[in-house]
């Protein structure tokens, strides 16, 4: 009796096993030789822009089937205006698996206190199988600095003076810096214009205000009688120090270079 109940066991789990062999299991098929096959080899890119790259920036492309030449169209965003994509396409020669794609900037053109962000999109339609299509890219512009100078700076706003350097970038030679000036670690950057005019982002100094925390270096007002400018060997910087709660006014610092 116990070995006919055992068999009928055997010939249930049988059964069972060849209806869900049966079953139709419904998948999307996806063909590796067809259209949808590029993709880019990462999603992120962390980059620094410098004169290295020539004003260039190579990105590679790959694709599924490379039985013959193709090419697919490529969407570049970029809000500033700095970065261009020529070619806004990937082409492939028959029996390339990838390819290369450029975009190209002017590194003097770029602001070395800003962060630059672009895409590149493969339409989806035509992405590979479990890839991303959008590759983002992000850099800072990359200094190289070169002393330019040193002299003697005077400050209204401690009433000290000292030595101090002043550098210059290799890469924008109208963009110069005065290497920890105030304190050690905070460096203070500006741009000399054709005209000898000179211009700075707010930036800190350095200064930590026993009730209101960081000052800052920031422009003169717009209606400022006196703006900041070269004469001769002679820097005039004319920064208003900011806190978050306001400013402590306006005061004339100025560098002599010997």
């Amino acid at each position: 009796m116990k070995n006919i109940f055992n068999l009928t066991v055997l010939l249930l789990v049988a059964i069972i096993g060849l209806n869900s062999c049966d079953q139709k299991v419904e998948r999307e098929l996806y063909d590796e030789g067809g259209p949808l096959g590029y993709s880019f080899y990462q999603k992120n890119i962390e980059t620094v822009f410098s004169l290295e790259d020539n004003g260039k920036i190579d990105i590679k492309v790959t694709r599924s089937n490379a039985a013959a030449a193709s090419s697919v169209p490529i969407t570049f965003k970029e809000s500033t205006g700095n970065f261009t994509m020529p070619t806004p396409s990937a082409s492939f020669e028959a029996g390339k698996y990838e390819t290369t794609v450029s975009i190209n900037y002017v590194l003097q053109n770029l602001n070395p206190s800003l962060r630059y962000s672009m895409t590149l999109q493969i339409p989806s339609d035509q992405r590979s199988f479990s890839s991303d299509s959008i590759l983002t890219i992000t850099g800072n512009m990359q200094l190289t600095w070169e002393k330019y100078g040193s002299g003697t700076f005077e400050s209204e706003f401690f009433e000290e003076s000292w030595d101090q350097d002043l550098q210059v970038a290799k890469e924008s030679p109208n963009l110069f810096r005065l290497p920890g000036c105030y304190y050690n670690g905070y460096n203070l950057l500006f741009t000399l214009n054709a005209d000898n005019s000179i211009t700075y982002a707010t930036q800190q100094m350095g200064y930590n205000h026993p009730s209101y925390a960081m000052t800052s270096w920031a422009m003169p007002t717009a209606t400022s009688t006196v703006q900041p400018y070269k004469d001769g060997n002679k820097f005039y910087f004319v920064p208003r120090f900011t806190v978050s709660a306001g400013s402590f006014g306006q005061f004339l610092e100025v560098l002599t270079i010997n």
